[in-house]
């Protein structure tokens, strides 16, 4: 056996300057005694880089009501936007809360609307098809040939 003892682990503590939008945390993150873990810390930045892209989602949405013209599409609309600035500002604050809300929103009715989207293109390119062989008399209903 040898009779060299394992050396002491030494922990450093590093200060951690690249945090975007520090001002905006939460006052437990700011007053705490310990450091944002580092994890967190890049999560976070993390998430607010694809806060960008959520929010070019929301506006590509508008092509999909400006097609259809629907009061259900535009209410989601406008829920997305409004769950996607209590999104942001959850992420800036780190709030549990706000996060839980985004995150249960953007699961099930986002993805829901996202799924009805493509399933009404899928059902809308059909008929497309089928009527692109009808004519046009003027009264703006279209009659098949015979």
């Amino acid at each position: 056996m040898s009779s060299e003892q394992p050396k002491p682990m030494l922990f450093k503590r590093l200060k951690i300057e690249e945090i975007y939008l520090k001002d905006k945390l939460n006052d437990e993150w700011k007053t705490s005694k310990y450091p944002l873990p580092d994890n967190l810390r890049i999560a976070r930045n993390l998430a607010l880089k694809l806060s960008i892209v959520e929010f070019v989602c929301c506006f590509s949405s508008l092509a999909f009501y400006m097609r259809r013209r629907s009061r259900l599409i535009l209410a989601m609309i406008i829920f997305n936007f409004i769950f996607t600035c209590v999104g942001l500002n959850a992420k800036t604050k780190l709030s549990y809360w706000g996060l839980l809300i985004h995150a249960t929103y953007t699961i099930s009715v986002i993805g829901g609307f996202y799924i009805y989207i493509f399933i009404d293109y899928a059902m809308t390119k059909d008929q497309v098809v089928k009527t692109s062989s009808a004519t046009d008399d003027g009264t703006g209903e279209y009659k098949t040939m015979s």
